[in-house]
């Protein structure tokens, strides 16, 4: 939308520049020109207002600020995973080849599970992992990949619960697999 406003305000201009040096339809390309810069303008701040309307909602649905759960998120190097049958598309085997990278990069410069913008596309089953978690997580190696085999598992039932939805950025922000499985077993029992 605010694209669209950009393109009507410098139409705007241009009709009101080109009605300067055309005498013969001066005054009809000036208020030509007036209702195009008007238009512009109004969409403008129609998608500004929408866009911290939009994020003032979230904020207040997740009740945690935006800017803390990025921060939150970026604290860890973060890789890609599939679930490791034959139904795995190409792209996602690319993908969870990639080194592990901030999740501001995978966002801006790569892609997110369930994006739509793999050969699964929106039915996507992959998930996002903290490549540093196990650091994190205190218990024995044995316990750890214990606990990332239930993880995967849990990851599995929710894409299927949720038609294939990436998970939430809630989710992303626990650090430890213990929290990370009680918030998945949460919610797919309070969604059966």
């Amino acid at each position: 939308m605010k694209k669209i406003g950009i393109i009507i305000l410098v139409s705007g201009v241009l009709c009101f520049v080109i009605g300067i040096f055309n005498s013969d339809f001066y005054w009809l390309l000036k208020i030509i020109s007036f209702l195009l810069l008007g238009m512009g303008i109004l969409l403008l701040i129609i998608s500004a207002v929408s866009k911290s309307e939009e994020k003032k909602r979230l904020q207040k649905d997740l009740n945690i600020p935006l800017d803390s759960i990025d921060d939150d998120l970026n604290q860890y190097e973060w890789s890609w995973i599939h679930m490791g049958d034959d139904k795995v598309c190409p792209d996602c085997e690319r993908l969870a080849a990639l080194p592990a990278a901030s999740m501001t990069e995978w966002v801006t410069e790569r892609t997110e599970p369930g994006r739509g913008d793999t050969a699964c596309g929106k039915k996507c089953r992959c998930a996002m992992v903290p490549a540093n978690l196990v650091s994190v997580t205190p218990g024995n190696r044995d316990e750890q990949q214990k606990l990332a085999h239930e993880l995967d598992d849990l990851i599995g039932k929710y894409k299927a619960a949720t038609n294939y939805a990436k998970l939430p950025k809630e989710y992303y922000a626990i650090d430890n697999f213990e929290g990370q499985i009680k918030f998945l077993t949460n919610f797919l029992e309070l969604n059966k």
